[in-house]
C-alpha cells in the first residue's frame, strides 16, 4: 500500500507493506495519483480515497476481472455510491465515468497514463476513463461505496476556485478525448450496457 500524505502531520506505519510518501505541501489529487503510480512496483492498482469503506469482495472482484486482457479500468456503478444494499458483483460495459471512480478505479499499472500537470484536483478520473483507447472500462454492480463526497473540495473556498480552473482547463484543452472515445473506441460499439459479465463457478 502507498499513502501520498498531503497533510502536513506525519504518518506512521509498522507494517512493512505500507509505504508513506510525505509531501512538504499538498499536492492536490491528480498529482498524487501520479506519483503513486509511479512509486508503484505491482502490475495492478486500485487508486482509492482515505475516507472510504466498500464492500467485501470488491477487491477480490475486480482483481479477477482486470486478468482480462480487454479490461481497462474497474470502477463502481452509480447505484453503489453511498447505498444502502448489497448483493451479487457484477459487471457492464461502463460508456461513461460514474461519480464513484474519483474515489475507487482499479486498473493494471499499464493502462494508467499520466494525468495531465494542469489538472489537480478535477478531471483526473475523466482523463484515464476516456483514455482507454481500445479496452474496455467496466461497472461493478453489486457492492457499496461509502464516502462523503467532494468533502474537502467543498471545505475550502481556495479548493473550490482550483476546481473550478481544473474544469475550465478540461473543457478547452483535454475534452477532445471524450468525443473520440465516443467515436472511435471498438469495444463501445461492440457491447451494450445491459451486458453481463460474470465470474466464473469454481
Amino acid at each position: 500500500m502507498i499513502i501520498i500524505n498531503n497533510a502536513p502531520q506525519s504518518l506512521v506505519f509498522q507494517s512493512p507493506k505500507v509505504r508513506v510518501l510525505q509531501q512538504d505541501d499538498n499536492i492536490y489529487v491528480n498529482p498524487a495519483w501520479n506519483l503513486g503510480v509511479e512509486s508503484a512496483h505491482h502490475d495492478l492498482l486500485l487508486l482509492s480515497n482515505d475516507d472510504i469503506d466498500f464492500s467485501e469482495g470488491m477487491l477480490e472482484w475486480a482483481h479477477h476481472v482486470l486478468t482480462l486482457p480487454f479490461v481497462g479500468i474497474v470502477g463502481p456503478a452509480e447505484k453503489a455510491l453511498n447505498s444502502g444494499r448489497t448483493g451479487m458483483l457484477w459487471f457492464t460495459p461502463a460508456r461513461v465515468r460514474t461519480t464513484g471512480y474519483g474515489v475507487w478505479m482499479a486498473m493494471r499499472k499499464a493502462s494508467y497514463v499520466h494525468v495531465p500537470d494542469d489538472l489537480l484536483i478535477w478531471g483526473g478520473d475523466d482523463w484515464l476513463f476516456y483514455r482507454q483507447d481500445w479496452r474496455l472500462n467496466l461497472h461493478l454492480h453489486g457492492g457499496r461505496i461509502t464516502t462523503k463526497m467532494s468533502e474537502t473540495v467543498n471545505s475550502e473556498e481556495r479548493f473550490m476556485g482550483l476546481a473550478a480552473e481544473d474544469h475550465r482547463r478540461y473543457l478547452e484543452n483535454h475534452s477532445q478525448i471524450e468525443r473520440n472515445y465516443r467515436r472511435y473506441h471498438p469495444i463501445y460499439w461492440l457491447l451494450n450496457r445491459t451486458t453481463k459479465i460474470h465470474r466464473p463457478s469454481g
